[in-house]
């Protein structure tokens, strides 16, 4: 697993490199998605990814579709942390977690508890005619921040430190550490 976690964090100095400007975000998500699956096809990470995605299988849920939604048309922004981005790879890759992009609206609802017929709307320019999509849905989660998965995993400290730490980086790479690394393989036992 170290050996995987330092190529993911070799994958994101390198695209931060490549992609100093926040308005190419597209182009540095995309290339995120296929260094990944590089790594994916590699020989040298097989033993980890097949443990992940035979875990990730033996925990799916096929009775539910879930739908990640983002502000990009990729859901790898090089601001989320480096384990959520590969987290979100190996779902869609091997649970199929759906991802939409846009502003999600409630355009019905007829009860509170649902269905919730949701709109994304995505921004348009002369060069993007995307059209809008419409979904029906049963429940809609919405989850601001990252209090929720940081503070699960390393208690309301590291969310403090979080915030208070402007190189985001250097955070990540502290964190993703011996105790994430024992946590996954705890969870893999």
């Amino acid at each position: 697993m170290e050996a995987l976690r330092k190529n993911l964090f070799m994958i994101d100095e390198s695209i931060n490199d490549k992609y100093p400007d926040s308005k190419q975000k597209d182009q540095a998500s995309r290339e995120i998605f296929c260094e990944y699956a590089k790594l994916n096809h590699l020989g040298e990470h097989r033993d980890v990814f097949d443990e992940l995605k035979s875990w990730l299988e033996q925990h799916e849920r096929t009775d539910t579709v879930i739908y990640l939604n983002g502000r990009h048309p990729e859901p790898y922004d090089l601001g989320a942390g480096a384990f959520h981005r590969f987290l979100i790879y190996l779902l869609r890759r091997h649970c199929g977690l759906r991802y939409r992009f846009g502003t999600p609206t409630v355009v019905n609802s007829a009860t509170p508890n649902g269905p919730h017929l949701v709109q994304f709307n995505v921004p348009r320019s002369d060069e993007t005619r995307i059209p809008v999509e419409r979904i029906e849905v049963d429940q809609i989660v919405v989850r601001h921040g990252a209090d929720s998965a940081y503070g699960s995993l390393f208690g309301i400290d590291a969310i403090q430190d979080s915030r208070q730490n402007c190189n985001r980086k250097q955070f990540d790479k502290e964190l993703w550490s011996e105790q994430l690394d024992a946590n996954w393989c705890n969870t893999l036992k």
